[in-house]
């Protein structure tokens, strides 16, 4: 049970905020040292992988760039001579 301390106790200081079982809830508050905490909610676990920020800009993927072709080398024209 949530329970908020109205004077100092031994488990806690006037204003502090504490969660102990129903039975212990009971005592304090019936000695008049802790009252019921209906308004805490706790607040939800932060997901480390959750990027929070800026809206960033679409990122497009990258399509696959196919290697070119080699050029075949040209063979040299040999021009024969009437000399050779």
């Amino acid at each position: 049970m949530d329970i908020k301390y109205i004077k100092d106790a031994p488990n806690g200081k006037a204003g502090s905020l504490d969660t102990v079982t129903d039975f212990e809830a009971n005592i304090l508050i019936k000695a008049g040292f802790a009252e019921i905490d209906l308004g805490t909610e706790p607040e939800p676990p932060v997901d480390p992988n959750l990027f929070v920020g800026p809206p960033s800009s679409p990122v497009e993927p990258e399509l696959p760039v196919e290697p070119k072709p080699k050029a075949k080398a040209k063979s040299k024209a040999t021009a024969k001579t009437e000399d050779e």
